[in-house]
């Protein structure tokens, strides 16, 4: 009796000191975003004449080649001066509002130790060994390798416009830079930070540059076994493995070095926390989870928000379900607190593009005006894209019986997933209410994740048929359903790699003849001229020859530009390159008057051909008074 006495008072008194460290930890971490705030408030009053003086003595005395204009003009400076007060507000909402909970915080993170016992027995519960278990995990990951040779396969295809110019303007460049340039949301924060270093790890290869979204794109593989598992079952877990490892749009984006896959792991760690927390809200260890998947979610790609929205939905709409009123507002109040903090950290992550690019950077301004022309063309147009990047060389076969699982997987969802709502009709209203409120129709990529949950719901749809098939033995039914998801892994895998769908796509832009390109500029260029290209062929230009790409100056240094222009084909997007074709073959060369938004034409002599290519024209241009 005593030693148990003894026993509650030492884990009375460590959790005690466990929580005056984290009220200390959460007061100091208050107290910095407070001086930070007003510390960036104090800023917005500098003059440019003192910040100048600043950057002219940090430039002396680091030995940096030219003055403080070089690397902060008046006009920059007041961009930045003027977007300070948003940034200090930033900082100064997470100190107020880590101020007002930090006591709840602090407590809440007490818990969180004690509640990994839990989860471990939890996930045991999942997979309590034996044959079933062994079985199933062995044809899991015959699956995953399956998925891992089709990413392999189609690694080496030519580099797209998009993952070009995400390491030409930003993972290429320092940290500092690359983190806080957002003149395009084509810049997938949490990507460039990884390919930054990938690309420092195995060089400035095609390996280099898409062996992080290979990484996740693999992983997805299996995070969806996993979530359509919690969500549906055993059986509808393995056929959304064997799905997602051989359907094109999942490859795509697992070797095209873009944010996609990062975003997709992230959504599909938050829906098995929402799954989870619909059924025990009070685990307080699943709602840490959350927030640190969304957060990545929304460091990954911003329109995570969308679906975000929809788990948090969902989970509200199956608590409210289940008539529990007292859970429902238990629900509510926690899903809006991690609303709460997903919002804040985000916004923390996003303060430096913020301040260089400003809010209508970070809401994709551009972009959105660009898109919304005639709302219904567009959107005519997204479908007609979204079915040829997700269904285009997938076996008419195998699209059928995925049609027909998800008709089954809606009709019967609450038989096969014991819930009334079906998560994937959340997650589309969210995306929906999205598209509707801001009327943009968006490229068929931004909502490639709500294509996850509708295989899932096919899958869950297939797994009752399966089941129906192999009666009430467990262990048939695994075998026939791994039997099915190989099946279908090999199938499917087969069409996509027979039609080469992947490497005609047109997803992100391409260049058909840039090796071309890249060769006769490899023979025309020399060192101190300037090149005046796109994404694509400076990045191959760089790989292949980079001590004559490092040769190159800026327009303005050199006597000669070389000017290489890609021919037009209007604001339209195409989704193969054999739409593009015919508008290319019909110009005989690209217009030049395009490079005025780049340089001062008026400074050179008229520009001289100097090649044609099918999607492209090669320009020389002198400056005046050179000979």
């Amino acid at each position: 009796m005593e030693e148990r006495t003894v026993r509650v008072i030492g884990e009375a008194g460590r959790g005690s000191r466990g929580a005056r460290y984290w009220s200390v930890f959460l007061g100091a971490l208050t107290l910095g975003f407070l001086a930070i705030a007003l510390f960036l408030l104090a800023l917005h009053f500098i003059s440019y004449a003192k910040a100048k003086a600043f950057f002219d003595w940090y430039v002396a005395v680091h030995g940096v080649s030219g003055n403080a204009g070089d690397y902060l003009t008046q006009e920059a400076f007041h961009r930045l001066s003027g977007r300070l007060p948003i940034a200090a507000g930033v900082f100064g909402i997470c100190g107020v509002t880590l101020a007002l909970f930090k006591r709840k915080l602090a407590r809440f993170l007490l818990t969180i130790p004690s509640e990994w016992t839990g989860v471990r027995n939890f996930l045991l519960d999942q997979f309590q060994g034996g044959t079933q278990s062994a079985l199933e995990i062995g044809i899991v990951f015959s699956v995953f390798a399956i998925g891992i040779c089709l990413r392999v396969w189609h690694l080496g295809r030519a580099v797209r416009y998009d993952e070009a110019w995400t390491y030409v303007e930003f993972a290429s460049r320092p940290l500092v830079i690359g983190l806080s340039n957002y003149t395009a949301p084509n810049n997938h924060l949490l990507n460039t930070l990884f390919i930054h270093f990938s690309t420092q790890l195995f060089g400035d290869t095609i390996f280099g540059l898409r062996f992080p979204t290979l990484a996740a794109g693999c992983l997805v593989i299996l995070a969806s076994w996993f979530v359509a598992r919690a969500l549906y079952g055993q059986l509808a877990g393995i056929l959304t493995a064997g799905c997602v490892a051989a359907l094109p749009a999942f490859i795509e984006f697992s070797v095209n070095a873009r944010g996609y896959a990062l975003q997709w792991l992230s959504v599909l760690a938050v829906m098995w926390f929402g799954i989870v927390l619909e059924q025990n809200p009070s685990l307080r260890i699943g709602w840490l989870g959350l927030v640190v998947a969304g957060v990545a979610g929304m460091y990954s790609i911003p329109t995570t928000l969308m679906a975000i929205a929809g788990v948090f939905g969902w989970m509200l709409a199956s608590t409210l379900a289940d008539g529990e009123a007292s859970k429902f507002k238990s629900t509510l109040r926690n899903v809006a607190l991690a609303g709460i903090a997903v919002g804040l950290l985000s916004l923390l992550l996003y303060v430096p593009p913020l301040l260089v690019g400003g809010p209508a950077a970070l809401m994709a301004k551009s972009v959105v005006e660009w898109q919304q022309g005639d709302f219904t063309k567009g959107f005519e147009r997204m479908g007609h894209c979204a079915w040829v990047h997700w269904a285009g060389g997938v076996p008419t076969a195998a699209l059928w019986l995925l049609f027909g699982g998800l008709v089954i997987g809606l009709l019967f969802h609450r038989r096969v997933c014991g819930r009334r709502v079906p998560m994937m009709i959340a997650l589309w209203l969210a995306a929906a209410f999205f598209a509707w409120a801001r009327h943009v129709f968006a490229f068929p990529r931004v909502w490639s994740y709500l294509l996850l949950s509708t295989v899932m719901t096919a899958c869950a749809g297939l797994s009752l048929v399966l089941t129906s098939l192999a009666g009430r033995s467990r262990t048939r039914r695994i075998v026939l359903g791994g039997l099915a998801a190989v099946a279908l892994a090999v199938f499917v895998g087969a069409g996509v790699i027979k039609q080469r769908v992947l490497f005609t796509s047109n997803e992100g832009g391409t260049i058909i003849d840039a090796d071309a390109i890249v060769d006769y500029l490899s023979t025309q260029l020399r060192p101190d001229d300037s090149l005046v290209s796109n994404a694509i062929i400076n990045y191959e230009l760089s790989r292949r020859r980079p001590e004559l790409y490092r040769s190159l100056v800026k327009p303005d240094e050199a006597a000669r530009v070389v000017a290489v222009v890609v021919k037009s084909t209007g604001s339209t997007e195409f989704c193969t390159d054999g739409e593009v074709m015919p508008l290319l073959a019909a110009q005989d060369t690209a217009d030049p008057k395009s490079l005025a938004a780049r340089i001062d034409l008026n400074a050179y002599a008229p520009p001289q051909v100097g090649a044609k290519f099918l999607t492209s024209t090669v320009y020389f241009l002198t400056r005046r008074g050179q000979d």
